[in-house]
This record gives C-alpha cells, structure tokens and sequence, in this order.
C-alpha cells in the first residue's frame, strides 16, 4: 500500500488531505502547529517526522517556490526514484528540473485553475458554445471616412485615365502612369499638359487639387487612428461596444492566464483592472485585448464593459470579497449571466453554491488538491 505523505500545511495540501479522506495512509508535514482540526488525525510535525519504508508517493505543497525545491531535492537525494509532486509558479525552472529529474511533475496553479474557470463558462449550457479547434482572426476596422476617400482617390485615378486615353489620345499604360504621377505630385516631367488643350489643363488642375487635399485627409485620419489605437494600448477604452465576449476581472497571475486560455478557444475577452501597476499586465498588453481601467464593484465600469451582451463574467482578483460584490452585481442586473468567481475561502466558495446563490465558485486550492488526486491509485 502507498504512503501519500504531503509536505506543506498550506490550503492546497490540507485540501488534497481531506480528499483522499483516509483511503490511504496519509501523512501531512509542516513545521507549523496543525493549522485545521479535520487532518489532525494525518499531521505530523517536520521535527518529529520519520519517512516510513514502502512506496511512498509525495506530495510538496508549500506556498513558496524556494521551500518546494528545497524539499523536492532532499526527497530526491534520498530516493531518486521516488514519485514527487508539486507546485511551482516558475514554470521555466520547473521545465528545466524535469529535465535532470526522474518520476517528477510540477503543476503551475494558476494554469490549473484558469482552465477549470473557462471550462465553467460552457458547463450546463446549451447556448454557449466553445470552439477550441478555431483560433479566432484578428478584425482591423478602418474608419469609414478613410473607406470614402481611398474610394475616391480611385475614382480619380480611374476618370483621369479614361479622360487622358480618349481626350489626349494617351495610350491606356501612359494614361494610368500619368494620372497616378499627377494624383501623387510625383511628376517626373516625362509628361506634361503644357501643349494640350485648356479643357485637358483644367481638368489635370482640379484633378491635382482634389487629390492632393484627399491624400492629407487620409493620412491626417490614419495619423488620428494610430493615435487613438496606442492611447487605447496604455490607457485603455472607455466603452467597449462589441458582444458575445468575455468579461474577466483581474490581470494578475490567475486573470492573465484565464484571458490567454480564453483567446486559445477563440473568445472574445475585455479585462477590468483597477491600474497597469500589477506584474502581470504587460503579459495581459501584450495578448491586445479591449482593457478598462476602474473599479469592477463599481457598476459603470460593468457597464461600460457592455455587460449587457457579455457572454460570462469571471471575477478572478485576490480578493475573494471583490470578486463576490462583482459577482452579486452582475447577477443582480442579469440574473441568468454566467458568473465565475475565484474565492480563496473554500467555506465560503461551498456555501454560496449550497445557498444557489452563484454556483460556479471555485477554490484554487481545491482545484489543485483536485488535480493531484488523479496521482493517486485508490
């Protein structure tokens, strides 16, 4: 029989000790005094531990990265072959010890989590739909008045060249290269109107003026535009006017991951942060998705989230109150809107959904405990 022997009293390794609930031999380590009455049973202090023989499974569940390499080292120096488990938020350095480790594995929390926060959005429905193998395409939008005048541009270019080849007796090829060298101001002096008649000047004049005028507008709109587009990538907008997206609040390290996994099934995404100071925002900047800058618990930026015809919410800040008044917000404006919550506090995750208050409330930790248990053989 295994020994499951966890090191780490944190949220996730107390919570993968209540689930396996006694089915195996089970050990919990930390140097701290037993932190929950439920595993006292399993709990041992590091001081007064000693590793049994057997085959033993572990599990390093501390909340720093350093503690958890530490002892998955030590672990690993007294039995190389043994079957270790455990968290890492450095991904990078978690690849690279894998690489000089045998029977190893790390998990990235936050990656966990994010996928079981997208997964709720599609359980239990039959009106939304996710579409994994479809990477959606970029949409560039250009304004309508620059729509307009490159339509117009080309209609001159196209006049001046009938005009020139029937009038002028140009050949179609000189026509267009004329016209083209006239619109621009480009003119070589290959060709020129001076012993043509006055209807042909006249013409070429105003064909200048116009196109001149109409070449500013659309560079003076295209100026405006990427203006507008790198005010909108450090500042954010103000209202977002599309539909069918994803509202996520928080760019941390749970939200920057649960809006990459949204954009990898092709959603639609528009994050709420309160400012660009967290770590993980540039992460978020980069990925060039609609952001607004405000408060969530604050109505107006729901609204100007366009919540209205959002597909779900997913409330993922640190703060598990945050994330619960934003859930209670938006269930009160619509009812039926899909609402994720990411709450720390797994009693308080349970009861909201015992009480059918918001039924898709998660804790990372037990979705974490939850994913190692599938490690283990019952």
């Amino acid at each position: 029989m295994n020994n499951i022997i966890i090191y780490g009293a944190s949220h996730t390794g107390i919570a993968l000790a209540k689930k396996i609930n006694g089915r195996k031999r089970c050990y919990i380590i930390d140097s701290i005094s037993c932190p929950d009455p439920e595993i006292e049973r399993y709990y041992k202090r590091e001081e007064e531990f000693n590793v049994p023989s057997g085959d033993n499974i572990y599990f390093v569940l501390y909340d720093e990265d350093n503690k958890n390499i530490k002892v998955l080292l030590s672990i690993k120096n007294r039995e190389p072959n043994a079957k270790v488990y455990t968290v890492l938020n450095q991904e990078n350095l978690g690849e690279k010890m894998k690489i000089h480790l045998n029977s190893f594995e790390y998990v990235n929390q936050s990656q966990v989590a994010a996928k079981k926060f997208v997964d709720a959005i599609y359980e239990d429905r039959e009106d939304v739909h996710q579409n994994i193998s479809i990477k959606q395409k970029k949409k560039y939008t250009i304004d309508p008045l620059i729509k307009k005048v490159i339509y117009f541009i080309g209609s001159l270019v196209l006049f001046s060249t009938s005009f020139f080849h029937f009038h002028d007796d140009f050949n179609w090829i000189d026509s267009f290269y004329f016209s083209v060298t006239m619109i621009t101001t480009t003119g070589f002096g290959d060709y020129s109107l001076r012993d043509h008649s006055n209807l042909s000047k006249l013409i070429g004049s105003l064909i200048m003026l116009l196109s001149v005028t109409s070449v500013a507008i659309v560079f003076s709109l295209a100026g405006d535009t990427i203006s507008q587009k790198r005010k909108e990538y450090t500042h954010g907008v103000r209202r977002y006017k599309g539909s069918d997206h994803v509202i996520v609040i928080g760019g941390g390290s749970v939200g920057s991951k649960v809006i990459r996994e949204l954009l990898s099934r092709g959603e639609k995404v528009v994050l709420i942060d309160k400012s660009l100071d967290g770590r993980f925002i540039k992460d978020v900047l980069d990925m060039h998705i609609p952001f607004i800058i405000g408060d969530a618990t604050n109505e107006k930026f729901l609204v100007d989230a366009n919540i209205s015809k959002c597909k779900a919410i997913i409330a993922v800040t640190q703060n598990d109150l945050i994330n619960l008044e934003v859930g209670l917000d938006s269930k009160t404006i619509f009812p039926n809107l899909r609402v994720v919550l990411r709450i720390y506090n797994q009693d308080l995750s349970a009861s909201l959904k015992n009480n059918k208050i918001i039924k898709h409330s998660y804790s990372m930790s037990y979705i974490a405990a939850d994913y190692f248990l599938k490690k283990i053989d019952f």
